[in-house]
């Protein structure tokens, strides 16, 4: 390749390079990929949803689109450009849904569902037992998460903290910048930390990740315990799992799908096996 001697040509090579860089750059960015016809527009996307439970029916703007048949079960749809409304519902849970926009910049949308029972089989412990007394003092031994010593995910990086000052649940991604999870990004715009709860004027009595999950939380507020998704996204599924007057849980040593709900003298316990997690 012949170096120009002239400067001007030199910078002006440069500059009509670095334009067309950033031509294709923002063409991409839009949508656009080059195939065997050419240059086209991409007016088209895929949502995936991984269905917790066999039976789930997806729904894809009202309209009913596929049927799992199996436990984590991936359920894909084709979706033309624009914004749709996912639902995924199961016999006898709470529906679990989300906004999706297909604008081109990425093909394939995956979301993980959750899609909690209504109606928790438990076991009530009777009092004076060594399973109730273990429960009992493992109830009050909560702390509330911090910032400096928040409620970590598995593998660290995932922190969970409530905020006083300004009476907020606050999610923090900690891990790998490259690797930051769908849930942090909304509207085209991205963050590190997000807020889950407002006005939260109450610190919650429990708080921990759903098992096998890091994108999920387990909830103890006002009358319930619930099922929180981690996300940006305004529309934020939110699941009851148990509603009373003032309950605490605490996770089985043994079995982490075990909850021991307390609320009042009761201590009982409840499965989250097969419970829509």
């Amino acid at each position: 390749m012949r170096i120009p001697k002239n400067p001007t040509v030199l910078i002006s090579a440069i500059a009509l390079a670095l334009g067309i860089i950033l031509g294709l750059a923002a063409l991409f960015q839009s949508g656009w990929r080059v195939g065997r016809g050419g240059l086209a527009r991409i007016t088209r996307g895929k949502a995936c949803v991984t269905a917790p439970l066999a039976a789930s029916v997806l729904y894809v703007d009202d309209t009913q689109a596929k049927t799992s048949r199996a436990n984590e079960q991936k359920l894909c749809e084709s979706l033309a450009e624009g914004e749709h409304m996912l639902l995924l519902g199961a016999p006898g849970t709470s529906p679990w849904f989300k906004k999706v926009v297909i604008d081109g910049t990425t093909q394939t949308r995956s979301y993980h569902a959750f899609t909690i029972a209504q109606d928790f089989p438990h076991v009530t412990l009777d009092p004076g037992t060594e399973k109730y007394i273990v429960a009992q003092n493992a109830l009050v031994t909560f702390l509330v998460p911090t910032q400096a010593a928040p409620l970590r995910s598995a593998d660290g990086a995932l922190a969970v903290w409530y905020d006083p000052t300004t009476r907020e649940l606050v999610s923090e991604w900690r891990g790998d910048e490259t690797a930051l999870p769908v849930g942090f990004c909304e509207g085209g715009a991205c963050a590190s930390t997000i807020t889950l709860l407002s006005n939260v004027t109450k610190p919650p009595r429990a708080l921990a990740f759903a098992p096998g999950r890091d994108d999920v939380l387990l909830i103890a507020i006002g009358k319930g315990v619930y099922a929180l998704e981690i996300t940006a996204a305004p529309e934020r599924n939110f699941q009851s799992i148990y509603f009373g007057e003032s309950p605490r849980f605490v996770r089985s040593n043994t079995d982490t799908a075990t909850l021991y709900i307390g609320d009042g003298p009761k201590i009982f316990s409840i499965t989250l096996h097969n419970a829509g997690l």
